[in-house]
């Protein structure tokens, strides 16, 4: 992937594991905002700071991130993150 800088790449590489709570990104306000791509879409819920919205994410575990951060929002205790399916 072509990074911000000319004649470089951007190379990913597995960080860290966190324990979160993931749900389909399915409610009635995500898909006004998104339409039809609220169907790729999870909604990750995970201890405060735990990713931020320059993250990739895998589910499946650490060979390949096939999600991108699309949402980050950050509450008193915790941290909702939007991801969806990288094309």
């Amino acid at each position: 992937m072509e990074s911000g800088y000319v004649g470089t790449q951007t190379n990913w590489i597995y960080s860290h594991t966190v324990r979160c709570d993931v749900q389909p990104a399915e409610s009635s306000i995500t898909a006004q905002i998104y339409g039809d791509r609220v169907y790729t879409m999870y909604s990750v819920i995970c201890p405060l700071g735990a990713i931020s919205d320059d993250y990739k994410l895998s589910f499946t575990g650490q060979d390949k991130a096939e999600y991108k951060v699309v949402s980050v929002k950050n509450y008193l205790d915790h941290t909702v993150v939007l991801a969806e399916v990288e094309p």
